[in-house]
């Protein structure tokens, strides 16, 4: 089932107002159960957002991630152990580019 999109949301509580779930489940191509539980949601707690989730925070940001996944694709027959090995503070600073901006009387 497809994550809903929290404009849709506000939508689909908005349509709420003068159409029954199942004609608004209808319109947004939902079902009828997943209409019914974005209103009570925000019957409860005024807000159709997602709640923060509990769990463990990741150790990596984005940005490694995606230098990560670069490291990866360069060399696809590698384990993940070897890429670890790569994978180092040091071997991730020598792969971003630097972008170094000088005042406008030194261009």
């Amino acid at each position: 089932m497809p994550k809903i999109k929290p404009e849709t949301k506000v939508l689909i509580i908005k349509n709420l107002k003068s159409k029954s779930p199942a004609e608004v489940a209808d319109i947004f191509n939902v079902s009828k159960r997943q209409v019914e539980k974005i209103h009570k949601r925000y019957q409860e707690t005024g807000i159709v957002h997602d709640r923060p989730r509990s769990g463990r925070p990741h150790k990596t940001t984005a940005r490694e991630d995606s230098l990560l996944v670069r490291l990866s694709k360069a060399s696809p027959m590698s384990t993940a152990s070897q890429l670890q090995e790569e994978w180092t503070p040091a071997r991730l600073l020598a792969m971003v580019s630097t972008v170094v901006l000088l005042p406008r009387n030194q261009r």
